[in-house]
């Protein structure tokens, strides 16, 4: 069993630590478009991409783990991230990646006060 502490560092900087080691996941963001993601060295090992699409809405677009951290709730963490992050800038997530949707699927009382009941199509939203 692991066990995970959770510490928020300036910067868009969050610090797991675990049993075995300590994980930092880093949000980076560049206009519209924007990053939560796991650097080991030089080699990044997990990243999920959103954009901003409209003031209000963050559309979690792919999240992508390297085989090797697989298993290690890396992609969970990540989604955490990028709630606490909505939540603090009082937007709503339209899950888009397929692990995003099945996280809010299975966790819906988690995620429930950030998830965006509307789906985007080519001409907006719809629900």
């Amino acid at each position: 069993m692991q066990i995970w502490w959770r510490i928020m560092i300036p910067q868009k900087t969050f610090c797991y630590l675990t049993e075995k080691a300590a994980m930092l996941i880093q949000q980076e963001e560049t206009g519209r478009n924007g990053s939560f993601v796991v650097n080991e060295g030089q080699e990044r090992v997990a990243e999920m991409t959103y954009s901003l699409d409209d003031p209000n809405v963050m559309i979690i677009e792919h999240t992508a783990v390297a085989e090797v951290r697989r298993g290690n709730n890396l992609g969970y963490k990540m989604l955490q991230q990028a709630a606490d992050y909505a939540r603090q800038k009082k937007l709503s997530i339209i899950p888009q990646c397929s692990f995003a949707v099945a996280v809010f699927e299975k966790q819906p009382g988690e995620f429930a006060d950030v998830k965006k009941n509307e789906i985007r199509t080519d001409r907006g939203y719809r629900a």
